[in-house]
């Protein structure tokens, strides 16, 4: 029976900006695409199965901009309302963190202060009462990009360790589990040559099947287990420092096996997110061309020796 009718696969909520028009923090283009590549995933065709579909479900149509933080509940409110059949509800949040001296809060893209017009942190976990107990609801963040902004009053991120502070608040969520790009004192990395963040490439291998066992089904402890291991590996190899993925809250002995989780929580190893047969093949690149690639370079180039510098009297359209 369990071979016939698979686990339903999780429904995807995509949620970020990449800040390109928002001068007032740095811009998060890497983090965007990560979201992209998932959306990318999400629509890729699977083989037929006779009942649930193995791929994942794709809500929103896509990636959605946090404008504002009033975004945010307007579509926790909505997901409220319209996901009650869904068994797992997995958020992707690619969002800048900041932190103040008691609290850490996200960044929307139109925020002109983002002190002042925050999303809060403690919010949005609390936000995910509104759902319905018995889902199941991953919620992923990746706020630890920015290692100081000084002129936002951030003299260091410590959005790690307040994401730690509140993993009281996560545990009285029933179902609620945080998977973190990095732990206390780390920073999330991003990479030029993977074109988007390492946390959310491995998130996308993970889904694309490269972590399932040999059930062929991708359980929230796998994906955690396969993240946190090619993540940490990439770092040191690449960067020369340590970043550890995290799943909140952790388990008795620290999260890195199999233990007991939270009364009201299901088990990690006992939350599917989807079926797969084999790893889906990414797509191929486009063919290159040089001379396309040339032009805005030179153009570029051009501009960047003007005097003044556009960024003086167009900062906007030149970044």
């Amino acid at each position: 029976i369990i071979m016939f009718q698979p686990p339903k696969p999780a429904a995807v909520v995509l949620v970020g900006a990449d800040y390109s028009s928002n001068l007032a923090v740095p811009h998060n283009v890497l983090g965007w695409r990560g979201l992209q590549g998932i959306a990318a995933l999400s629509r890729t065709e699977r083989p037929w199965a006779i009942f649930n579909p193995a791929s994942l479900v794709l809500l929103q149509g896509g990636p959605v901009e946090l404008k504002l933080p009033e975004t945010w509940d307007e579509i926790v409110n909505n997901l409220a309302r319209t996901t009650r059949g869904q068994k797992t509800l997995l958020f992707v949040l690619a969002l800048h963190g900041m932190t103040t001296a008691d609290s850490a809060y996200l960044v929307p893209n139109q925020a002109a202060n983002p002190t002042s017009e925050a999303l809060d942190l403690k919010r949005v976990i609390e936000s995910m009462a509104q759902l319905p107990p018995e889902q199941n609801k991953i919620l992923v963040l990746e706020g630890s990009q920015i290692p100081a902004e000084w002129h936002q009053g951030m003299l260091y991120n410590d959005f790690a360790r307040r994401l730690q502070d509140l993993e009281p608040e996560i545990a009285k969520v029933r179902n609620l589990w945080v998977l973190s790009g990095c732990d206390v004192d780390q920073l999330c990395w991003t990479s030029e040559g993977l074109g988007r963040s390492a946390f959310l490439h491995f998130i996308i291998e993970a889904l694309r099947g490269k972590a399932a066992g040999d059930d062929r089904r991708l359980s929230l402890e796998e994906l955690h287990g396969y993240v946190r291991d090619n993540v940490r590996n990439w770092a040191w190899n690449a960067r020369r420092v340590i970043q550890e993925p995290v799943l909140l809250p952790r388990a008795e002995n620290g999260g890195r096996g199999k233990s007991a989780a939270p009364a009201n929580h299901r088990k990690a190893s006992e939350i599917y997110l989807a079926s797969v047969d084999n790893a889906a093949s990414p797509e191929a690149p486009s063919s290159w061309d040089r001379t396309a690639a040339e032009e805005p370079w030179k153009r570029c180039q051009a501009m960047d020796a003007l005097v003044p510098h556009p960024s003086v009297y167009s900062p906007r359209r030149w970044r």
